[in-house]
């Protein structure tokens, strides 16, 4: 039996035009009518995720924000967290810096834009649905304790290519690296991602990951949809995705959200 599903919000529950449209939010409130728990997981930092949940009247519960680094309640408490520390840090900008890229570094609730600046080619994190408006953060003030979420290099396909061709096999072993989209690569905790940050919901809600039923489309998702009870594609999913989950539903720009709480709650929770 179903009791928790956990969506992700880009290409998932969110339509191209970074909204939820009407037939997903009654059926997620027809979920949760039918005794299932919400759970937002996402590549987006909390006041982004917070305002979904509040448009699908989820009053209470947990989201697991920035790709699994953090986990808090609907109030903004922080229950879990996966960071990554001042050595994390200087060895990723000295590795951008090398290849003369930018970074952004980012944590609960902001993004920052690293200044002074060291190459020609803008960050086009600015220019993603999931982005806020950019704190600056001097190279100097990251040298004393700081602790962030992730590190993100958002630049064109065809650079990040080359830039992801560069990561040392030492890299992939230590931190977990995953590109969420195209244009982004994200640089996380190896502990840091959608599944370990559910575990953390799970701990507090007292609910089996056989009795999960994730959705999601990109390969931030995959751990996630691997060991969920129930896994659910969207249509729009890279082939990895497709190719590892129980059910492919319709996209996101066709209530592919829909369809799946429909398909599985009203054959499987009866």
């Amino acid at each position: 039996m179903i009791k928790l599903i956990s969506i992700d919000l880009d290409g998932t529950l969110l339509n191209s035009n970074s909204e939820i449209d009407q037939e997903n939010i009654k059926a997620v409130k027809y979920a949760q009518k039918k005794g299932c728990q919400i759970v937002l997981c996402t590549g987006r930092p909390y006041p982004l995720t917070k305002s979904f949940a509040d448009q699908l009247g989820v009053q209470s519960g947990y989201v697991v924000t920035n790709n699994g680094a953090n986990i808090q309640n609907l109030s903004g408490e922080t229950i879990g967290r996966f960071a990554l520390g001042r050595e994390d840090i200087q060895h990723w900008l000295s590795f951008c810096q090398r290849l003369d890229v930018p970074l952004n570094v980012v944590d609960s609730r902001h993004i920052y834009t690293i200044e002074p600046a060291w190459s020609p080619y803008p960050s086009l994190y600015y220019n993603l649905p999931t982005s806020r408006i950019p704190k600056i953060i001097h190279q100097e003030d990251l040298l004393g304790d700081v602790s962030f979420d992730k590190v993100v290099i958002c630049q064109k396909e065809e650079l990040l290519d080359k830039v992801e061709s560069q990561l040392e096999p030492s890299d992939v072993k230590t931190y977990h690296i995953v590109r969420s989209e195209p244009i982004l690569l994200e640089i996380l905790n190896p502990k840091a991602n959608k599944l370990q940050g559910l575990r953390c919901v799970l701990d507090q809600v007292q609910i089996d990951l056989s009795e999960v039923m994730a959705i999601g489309d990109q390969a931030n998702d995959l751990e996630l949809l691997k060991a969920s009870g129930v896994s659910v594609a969207m249509e729009n999913a890279i082939d990895m995705v497709k190719a590892s989950a129980d059910y492919t539903t319709a996209s996101n720009d066709q209530s592919g959200v829909a369809q799946a709480i429909y398909h599985y709650l009203e054959d499987k929770n009866k």
